[in-house]
């Protein structure tokens, strides 16, 4: 005797469940400072680090050098940066411009301030030498 087959038309309309996606859901790689919220169930966000207040740039350093770290959201309002187990394409990321979190895959290709601050620094002081050497 043949096994009986669910069928949409013999399931109950109580196990019939559509699922939609958010229009505003990020699903792009990497994220690279979106504004959002993420709404995946489960414990997927590590935590705090390092202690705040922190800039983008060591939250950035300090996830790639954390083994267990994939993405951050950082707000820059409070110097807070969390750690993601999870890339945000995976952590459900719902684009909103109200948020104070902006998220940012590991992989992120981020200019660093203070790099271009020392770069700026040192040109200012190479010309100055060589005026000098004159």
């Amino acid at each position: 005797m043949p096994t009986p087959r669910a069928t949409p038309e013999s399931t109950p309309d109580s196990l019939n469940v559509s699922v939609s996606v958010p229009e505003n859901r990020v699903t792009t790689y990497p994220v690279c400072g979106t504004l959002g919220f993420t709404s995946e169930p489960g414990d997927n966000d590590l935590g705090i680090f390092p202690p705040p207040p922190v800039s983008l740039e060591k939250c950035i350093c300090a996830c790639r050098e954390n083994s267990t770290c994939e993405a951050v959201s950082y707000a820059e309002k409070y110097e807070l940066c969390s750690f993601y187990g999870k890339a945000m394409r995976f952590d459900h990321l719902d684009e909103d411009d109200s948020s104070n979190f902006a998220h940012y895959d590991k992989l992120c290709d981020i200019e660093w301030e203070e790099e271009k601050d020392n770069e700026e620094e040192g040109g200012e002081e190479n010309e100055g030498g060589k005026e000098e050497g004159k």
